[in-house]
């Protein structure tokens, strides 16, 4: 009883030793098959050829350490350089690839973390060949928005290759450049084409990339001269429109505020005298409009004449100054033509016009005077003396002014 049980616990056993035996095979089978059509699927910009020329120094005499600095340490350049007595070629480097991963696969149990870890990664293994593949294609094609696309999904599968991130944060660096620069340069193209909000735009998305590129400054100093010349051509556009509808106080308060912000451009600084200048012409003249009596005054008349003749030369920019000016030009011509004034006197009186002269004893006279204001007198020996102020309006065909002394004193 005892040797049937023996001969059964022997039997299953051995069992387990072919089923782990065909398991190791299987294993060791597909690692190594893996790597080996893995490599020779091609040369990958990502590659390195670190071991395959250190395992070639060693082969020609260079060890490490003596002869040169090995970054990943003596062994896997030694193990190389026993590969190279075989072939120095792709294929043997290919095959120590391959044993140190059967090497590894053999230290792993199924159902160990590594294991599973690993077994994960090989479930994405031909996704993450894919997307690389697409990034070298994307790369020859000089296309570097695909490239970042497939480099950041291989980078997603496997964070720990550390040359696709690399590669992948330099490429992002690189787009970050070439947006920044597109955002300078379409700003400064939209400057030039006097579309402050595309120009707006294109900066607020330059600061966003690089804040403290000096670049921000240029386009920010130009988008704010931009903004000074279009509120400029807009007050300019106001003053002019102003002016052609005859108003020229507008048009001199908006000459006025551009003038403020590009003081030194002649345009503005002419239209802004130009409207000065018929402003207070317009008002001098409106003055004498409202009191025409002055008109008979010599030394006002003088005055007046100097007005019309400086408005006749801007008589043609402002209708209301023309009309103004030929109104006071009328007004001129009416004050200036003498109206014939009859004085009747008995005789007795010495008959007098004060800031004129002297009528004398007359019974009538007829004498030439300008329209305005007169104040005739009366004077006679033993009498009251007598006052009348007469207002001789222009225009008049003639006029009758009595005048006696005839009060005893």
């Amino acid at each position: 009883m005892q040797q049937k049980k023996l001969t059964t616990n022997l039997n299953k056993k051995s069992s387990i030793i072919q089923k782990n035996f065909f398991y190791l095979l299987i294993l060791i089978i597909i690692s190594f098959s893996f790597t080996y059509y893995s490599g020779y699927r091609g040369v990958y910009p990502i590659d390195s050829f670190i071991i395959f020329d250190s395992g070639y120094k060693v082969l020609n005499d260079i060890h490490p350490f003596k002869d040169y600095w090995s970054i990943t340490g003596p062994l896997l350049d030694y193990l190389q350089s026993i590969f190279f007595l075989i072939d120095t070629s792709w294929f043997t480097y290919v095959l120590h690839s391959a044993f140190i991963n059967i090497s590894q696969a053999l230290r792993l149990k199924p159902q160990s973390v590594e294991a599973l870890e690993l077994k994960e990664k090989i479930s994405l293994l031909p996704a993450l060949l894919e997307n690389i593949q697409k990034a070298v294609i994307a790369r020859t094609e000089n296309n570097i928005d695909m490239e970042v696309k497939y480099l950041s999904m291989a980078v997603n599968l496997d964070p720990l290759r550390y040359k696709l991130v690399d590669r992948l944060d330099d490429l992002r660096k690189r787009v970050l450049e070439n947006n920044f620069a597109n955002s300078i340069k379409k700003g400064l193209a939209s400057v030039d084409n006097k579309d402050l909000e595309a120009a707006r735009l294109y900066l607020k998305e330059a600061q966003s990339i690089f804040k403290e590129r000096s670049e921000n400054g240029l386009l920010s100093k130009k988008v704010k001269l931009l903004e000074l010349d279009l509120k400029v051509e807009r007050l300019l556009f106001g003053a002019k429109s102003a002016s052609q509808s005859d108003n020229w106080l507008k048009a001199e308060t908006l000459y006025k505020e551009a003038r403020k912000l590009q003081p030194n451009r002649k345009d503005l600084e002419e239209g802004y005298n130009l409207a000065k200048k018929i402003n207070i012409l317009s008002s001098k003249l409106t003055t004498h409009l409202q009191t025409p009596r002055r008109l008979s005054s010599p030394n006002v008349t003088e005055i007046v004449g100097t007005l019309v003749t400086k408005a006749k030369g801007l008589s043609s920019q402002s209708p209301s100054l023309h009309d103004k000016k030929t109104k006071l030009q009328e007004l001129l011509r009416a004050y200036s033509k003498k109206i014939k004034v009859t004085v009747i006197s008995n005789g007795f009186t010495d008959v007098s016009v004060r800031g004129v002269g002297k009528v004398g004893l007359i019974n009538e006279k007829v004498i030439d005077l300008k329209p305005g204001t007169y104040t005739f007198e009366g004077k006679r020996i033993g009498y009251r003396s007598k006052l009348i102020q007469v207002d001789i309006p222009p225009n008049l065909g003639g006029i009758v002014v009595k005048i006696s002394s005839d009060e005893r004193i």
